[in-house]
C-alpha cells in the first residue's frame, strides 16, 4: 500500500505522497511545519488551517491547487 520513493511516503491505492521532501503531482499534507509542509506541489490536500500556514509563510500561490478537509471527515481517494 505504501512505497518509500525520492519524494517521501507514497500511497499507492490512492496516489498520493504524505508530506512529501520535493513537489509532487498530490500531496496530503499532515500539519503545518516546515519539515511537514512544502511549496511547489501541484494539488495540496490538508486542513484549512495547515493550507493558511502555508499560505503565510510561502505565499498565496504555493501550490497550483488547494483543497481544504475538515478535522474528522473522511476523504476517499482512487
Amino acid at each position: 500500500w505504501m512505497a518509500v520513493r525520492p519524494e517521501g511516503l507514497y500511497c499507492i491505492p490512492g496516489d498520493f505522497y504524505v508530506d512529501p521532501v520535493r513537489p509532487v503531482a498530490r500531496a496530503v499534507v499532515t500539519h503545518g511545519h516546515s519539515d511537514h509542509a512544502r511549496a511547489g506541489h501541484g494539488h495540496v490536500i490538508a486542513t484549512a488551517e495547515t493550507l493558511a500556514i502555508m499560505a503565510a509563510r510561502y505565499g498565496e500561490n504555493f501550490a497550483a491547487q488547494k483543497e481544504p478537509l475538515q478535522t474528522g471527515r473522511e476523504r476517499v481517494f482512487g
